[in-house]
């Protein structure tokens, strides 16, 4: 869970996952952030990769022409990409927010622009992404399958 900032006259600041919050005054108090919330797949064709980007701090930058490959980047650098993804599941995300991806089109076919924790998950664009193998978390309406976009390890409500 990330932090709560403090409250009174001077106040703490709210921490990130894996920064932590910063502590107010005296007269005030701030929480501390959490651990960070996990890895997201990211297959690379460098042998040297791990496959993997740790969230929030990384995102796995993805290219139009292969879905397949991607890498990592730092999440404040994300905005270049072409595929954005920063989370593959809510247990990625802050609490009360949802892993989403925003479908557009491209050349006559399918992709996700971005892949992110929101508030919410709505519009015909829009696919919520899962777990399949989380049990205390569901899809609203469907069942959790494999992405027919994304590479191996991403899951979407269907």
């Amino acid at each position: 869970m990330g932090g709560d900032g403090g409250t009174g006259a001077i106040g703490g600041y709210a921490g990130t996952q894996q920064t932590g919050g910063m502590g107010g005054t005296t007269q005030t108090g701030g929480v501390g952030g959490g651990p960070p919330l996990g890895d997201i797949p990211c297959p690379s064709d460098d042998p040297n990769d791990p496959g993997e980007c740790a969230v929030p701090a990384d995102a796995c930058c993805l290219t139009f022409a292969n879905n397949e490959s991607g890498s990592c980047v730092a999440s404040n650098q994300a905005s270049s990409c072409e595929t954005d993804i920063r989370c593959n599941s809510e247990e990625d995300c802050p609490p009360n927010s949802v892993c989403c991806g925003r479908l557009v089109e491209w050349y006559g076919t399918w992709r996700y622009e971005s892949v992110r924790c929101q508030a919410s998950c709505d519009g015909d664009d829009s696919v919520v992404f899962c777990d399949p193998f989380d049990t205390t978390l569901s899809c609203d309406y469907g069942a959790c399958g494999a992405s027919a976009i994304l590479p191996d390890g991403y899951y979407v409500c269907q």
